[in-house]
Formats: C-alpha cells, sequence, structure tokens
C-alpha cells in the first residue's frame, strides 16, 4: 500500500489554476493573432474566415487538455484511447491550411507543457517569415486566371453576377455554385487585363450585394 502510494505521489503533479487560467488567455491571444494572419497572407482558396475561427478552440482546447494529461500518467496514457475515437471527416483540402493548424496545436502543446516564453517566441518568429514572404509576393495580376468565389447568407441572382463580372472581365467561365437555404456560393474563372477593372468588379458586386464575402486568388497569391 505505502508502494502504490509512493508511486502515485511520483506521477501525480498537481495542476495551477492560475498558471492554466493565464495559459488559455495567452492561447487565445495568440490563436487570434493566427486568424488575422491567415485572413489577410494566406493563399487558400476556401472560405478563410470560417475556417479560421477554429483557431482559438483548437489553441485553447489543446492547451487545457495537455495541462491536464501532464498532471498524471495515467492520465496521459489514457488520452491514446481518448484520442482513438476521435476523428475529423472533413478532409484538408489545401496544404497551407494543414501548417496553420500545426501552429494552432503547436501554441497549444507548448503552452500546456508550461514553455510560456519559447511558445511566444516561436509564434511570433513564425509571424515574421509570414510577413517576410509576403513582401516577396507579386501582385501583378495582367493576363492572370483568377479564382473568384462569392459567398452570401442572402441570395444571389446568378445570371445578374455573370453579366456584372463580363462587364469587368475579358474572359468569364463558371466553375461551381452552391445555393441552399440557409448559403449561398458561386465559383467563377475570370480574367482581368489590369488591377483597375479587378478593384471596379469588386466594388460593383458589394454595391450590389450587401454583406457579401469574396476571394480571388490568382497563381501566386491571395488577393
Amino acid at each position: 500500500m505505502d508502494l502504490l502510494s509512493s508511486f502515485q505521489s511520483d506521477i501525480v503533479i498537481e495542476l495551477g489554476y492560475i498558471d492554466l487560467f493565464f495559459n488559455l488567455i495567452i492561447a487565445a491571444a495568440l490563436a487570434w493573432t493566427l486568424e488575422y494572419f491567415f485572413i489577410n497572407y494566406s493563399q487558400t482558396i476556401n472560405n478563410k474566415k470560417v475556417f479560421s475561427k477554429n483557431f482559438i478552440l483548437i489553441a485553447t482546447t489543446t492547451a487545457f487538455i495537455i495541462s491536464i494529461v501532464k498532471s498524471s500518467l495515467a492520465l496521459s496514457l489514457g488520452l491514446v484511447g481518448a484520442l482513438s475515437i476521435i476523428r475529423f471527416r472533413t478532409a484538408i483540402k489545401e496544404p497551407e491550411e494543414l501548417s496553420y493548424l500545426f501552429i494552432c496545436i503547436g501554441i497549444g502543446l507548448g503552452l500546456g507543457a508550461g514553455y510560456r516564453i519559447v511558445t511566444v517566441i516561436a509564434v511570433v518568429f513564425i509571424f515574421i517569415i509570414i510577413l517576410i514572404r509576403s513582401k516577396f509576393d507579386t501582385k501583378e495580376l495582367s493576363n492572370e486566371t483568377i479564382y473568384l468565389t462569392l459567398y452570401s447568407t442572402k441570395k444571389l441572382n446568378l445570371e445578374e453576377i455573370l453579366l456584372i463580372c463580363k462587364s469587368f472581365c475579358s474572359e468569364v467561365y463558371l466553375r461551381d455554385f452552391d445555393f441552399s437555404n440557409s448559403k449561398y456560393q458561386i465559383g467563377l474563372i475570370v480574367n482581368f487585363e489590369n488591377e483597375k477593372k479587378l478593384n471596379s468588379l469588386v466594388k460593383s458586386l458589394k454595391a450590389k450585394y450587401k454583406g457579401l464575402e469574396l476571394n480571388l486568388i490568382n497563381k501566386q497569391n491571395i488577393i
């Protein structure tokens, strides 16, 4: 009995509630900043705002789990069984999305393990790399194929949108569309002669449809 008590005392570490609270706050702040970087600097073609809303939940949840698990060897072993029943059925279509998810998990792991300074320094270094890379990305649109995706919770008129696009684009092709009761999504492939016409198209679409979200990508960068 004494041997069992000694063993348990060696593998159980008291969880600091104040430390856990601060770790969750830092994780949420870093994940929120990562969300900003993802929306403004990523090149993914999917709806970035919807995808990035998961960053704070992933980072804080990971930090919470690691904080709990590290306090007990039994809990760490039980985590293996718990993770075996959790599966994500939504496939990651863009490698860049997977990279940002790894950053979120890294934030949670580092803070959950108690490495605050190391985690903050590492994440800030990653932000600097993202900024430097964005400075070297070219933004020339001349004669480039652009993928235009429109999202709205209000009804979109496909024929009207095609007419607006044709007035500013040299070529317009319908890629896909999804109309349902809760959302409207239209994917187009378009060509612009210059950036001025691109800006005019964006202004015209947003003036016609309030609350419209647009994602535009070319071969090199998100716009």
